[in-house]
Parts: structure tokens; C-alpha cells; sequence
């Protein structure tokens, strides 16, 4: 199934469900600079849209919607059907799949202006974690274990919101230890009886204290008899006296599939809500010399404006 003209359906469903059902979304958008060149040049880096619809108390409609200016890129994001039961909740369309730290506030909202080198190269036969996916998602409170359980399509493109044929699963579990939630995640290609099958394995944390908060992920995934794979590690200081900025830390290491070098890089940046719907981010990046993390490094900026109805 494709979708087009976004915008307009947008408009279109608030108006349909504004007077009698309950109808919330933000729109957000983000304005980077980083240098080109010799100079340092600021352009719109895109603009996400994201509708909720309550149908029932148990079920909710969800669209998404987002343009990348500086790649000149237009896509659908999140579009799914949410069912709710006591302990369960299940996700039909478009979706994040569950694995690692994955999903829109962990990718945007941490305060640095990329994102870690793992979560964005090539992953098993995907061409990342952070890709949208079609299918069905299972999301089960199992007492002190959280579960995660999809099938999708994981080859869907930018306008796709049904699958048109299931050929990866995903399961992540997590849990609490102590004052960290723990996660453990596994991808399978459908040819998951096969030796030779694409698969990818990661395990996440996220520690948090008052005043300090550290995550990190590490994934290992092979293709073909190829194995890659890296990690990183965030930290994220408030500073006391000062509660609208965040002092960050990153280091990310990753391998490609075949290559034997690993890419390094390291990243020191710092987060400030000017308002609640106004942050700005900057960030410095550096390490040793690789052309695949060239223009990450040196300085970067980001202001996101956030706009909630």
C-alpha cells in the first residue's frame, strides 16, 4: 500500500475527528549547521510531523510524516494502528521496530547532532537499525520482563505503510536492574534456518541518577560468513544550578562487514532548552583520520523548534 500527499491528509483528518474525538501531534523542526568546506554553513535540515488519533480508549491511529530538506528527501514515518489490552499492545503499519535505542526521542532528543556510527551503517542485509519498517509488532508486559516481538518488512520504501512480504524478525527484552534498564535484542532474515542467514544481536543500557544519565549499545551482525559490529557509550551530565544544559560525552566505534579496520570517533557537545519546545545542541567530533567519518568531525549545531496541538 502507498500513501502520498501527506500534508493534505493531514489536514484532512483533523478536520474529520477535531470536534468529536480526541486529537493530539507535534511538529517539529530542525535547523543544522555544519561546515562545509572551509565554511560553516546553515541550512533547514528537515521537518516531522506526527498525528495522533484516539479512536477507542484502546486503539489509536497514529501518522507520520517527514521531509529531510538537506538530502531533498520526502517519506512517510511512524503509520500504524495501535490495539491496547491489560498487558499487551499491539502495532500494525508502519513502525520503528523495537531494537536498541531506536526510536524518535532516543535518536533526537539525547542533545548531539548525529547519530551513533552503528545505529546508522549497514546492519546484516539492512541498510541500518534505523530504518522504518512494515508489519506487526507484540509488545507484552511479562511481570519484570518486557517484550518486544515483531515480523516485517524490513526492505519497505519511503511511501509503503503495509508489508508487502515479511522477511525479518525482531525480538528485544528488557528489563530492570537495579537503576538501569537492560535490553536484549535479535534480527533474523527469513532464511532464519540457514547458516548463511543475515542476523544482527545487540544488548543496550540506560543507567540513570539524578543528575547523570549513561547509555550505551553494542550489536554484532554477520551476512554471508561477513561479520561486523560496534557500540558506543552517551553520557549526559546536568549541570547543578543550571538545569536547561546538559554537558555530553560519546565514544563510537564501529566495523563494517569485510573491512578490517574499525572506525572510531569521539564526540563532545552539550544540550540547552532555551523553552520547553526550543533546544539548541552543539557538538565537536574527532578522532583518527577515516574518510567514512570525515564530515562528522569538527564543529556542528542544531536548533529544534517543537510546535504541540
Amino acid at each position: 500500500m502507498k500513501l502520498a500527499a501527506v500534508p493534505a491528509a493531514f489536514l484532512a483528518v483533523v478536520f474529520a475527528f477535531g470536534q468529536d474525538r480526541p486529537v493530539t501531534g507535534v511538529v517539529e523542526q530542525f535547523i543544522n549547521a555544519t561546515p562545509q568546506g572551509d565554511a560553516f554553513v546553515g541550512r533547514n535540515n528537515g521537518t516531522w510531523a506526527l498525528l495522533f488519533i484516539d479512536l477507542t480508549p484502546r486503539a489509536r491511529l497514529t501518522f507520520g510524516y517527514w521531509e529531510i530538506n538537506s538530502r531533498k528527501i520526502k517519506m512517510l514515518d511512524e503509520n500504524f494502528l495501535s490495539l491496547s489490552f491489560d498487558k499487551a499492545e499491539v502495532w500494525v503499519g508502519r513502525i520503528r521496530t523495537p531494537f536498541g535505542h531506536n526510536n524518535w526521542d532516543d535518536a533526537w532528543y539525547w542533545g548531539t547532532t548525529f547519530r551513533p556510527l552503528v545505529q546508522t551503517m549497514a546492519i546484516a542485509d539492512l541498510r541500518s537499525i534505523l530504518r522504518l519498517d512494515t508489519g506487526v509488532s507484540v509488545h507484552a508486559n511479562l511481570g519484570p520482563v518486557f517484550l518486544q516481538a515483531s515480523a516485517v518488512d524490513a526492505t519497505s520504501d519511503r511511501w509503503q505503510v503495509l508489508p508487502e512480504k515479511i522477511d525479518h524478525y525482531v525480538l528485544r527484552t528488557e528489563m530492570a536492574v537495579g537503576d538501569a534498564i537492560v535490553g536484549l535484542n535479535g534480527l533474523v532474515g527469513d532464511r532464519w534456518f540457514a547458516k548463511d542467514a543475515p542476523k544482527a544481536y545487540g544488548l543496550d543500557f540506560r543507567y540513570s541518577l539524578p543528575n547523570i544519565v549513561l547509555r550505551g549499545e553494542l550489536l554484532a551482525n554477520s551476512k554471508g560468513g561477513k561479520t561486523a559490529g560496534g557500540g558506543y557509550l552517551d553520557a549526559g551530565l546536568k549541570i547543578v544550578g543550571i538545569p536547561k544544559l546538559t554537558i555530553l560525552g560519546r565514544y563510537d566505534f564501529n566495523r563494517l562487514p569485510g573491512k578490517t579496520e574499525t572506525l572510531e570517533l569521539h564526540t563532545l557537545g552539550a544540550k540547552y532548552a532555551l523553552t520547553p519546545n526550543i533546544v539548541l545542541m552543539v557538538a565537536y567530533g574527532f578522532g583518527p583520520t577515516n574518510t567514512a567519518t570525515a564530515d562528522l568531525k569538527g564543529w556542528s549545531s542544531m536548533v529544534m523548534f517543537r510546535y504541540r496541538f
